[in-house]
């Protein structure tokens, strides 16, 4: 069983900051936990429907979501296995 809290944490404030660190990183093999802000953060939200239409484009799936703190969520996101 693979240990999922050993895994990098990224995070992103914007779909823009996302989708510029899937273009540099979307061939890695490892999962990442993506951290994003909460909707009551306001404009550093990104939404998980953005999340998935982001990963969906570069070949990675979205995973489980776990909060972070009262601010932040993290979602375990990888690259689609062939």
């Amino acid at each position: 069983m693979i240990k999922t809290e050993n895994f990098e944490k990224v995070e992103v404030a914007s779909t823009q900051q996302l989708r510029d660190w899937l273009e540099v990183n979307h061939t890695q093999t490892e999962s990442i936990w993506l951290v994003t802000y909460k909707k009551h953060i306001g404009e550093k939200y990104v939404s998980v429907q953005d999340i998935l239409d982001e990963v969906l484009c570069f070949g990675w799936i979205d995973g489980i979501r776990r909060k972070l703190d009262d601010d932040r969520t993290m979602q375990l996101i990888a690259p689609r296995q062939t």
